[in-house]
């Protein structure tokens, strides 16, 4: 009966363990698509930028 109890806290604590990857998994994919949006905000700007007005 022992060895039941040890495995069922390893598998709670595995458990534990997968939901706190997941959970830093979904972070670290939101702040890779905030990064692409900036950079892509910011390559949208720089040729705006560059002297191509049209006021003459």
């Amino acid at each position: 009966m022992h060895d039941i109890n040890t495995l069922e806290k390893t598998v709670v604590s595995q458990a534990v363990e997968i939901c706190d990857l997941r959970e830093k998994l979904a972070q670290a994919k939101l702040n890779e698509e905030l990064w692409y949006k900036l950079y892509n905000q910011q390559e949208e700007k720089e040729p705006a930028d560059a002297g191509t007005s049209t006021d003459e």
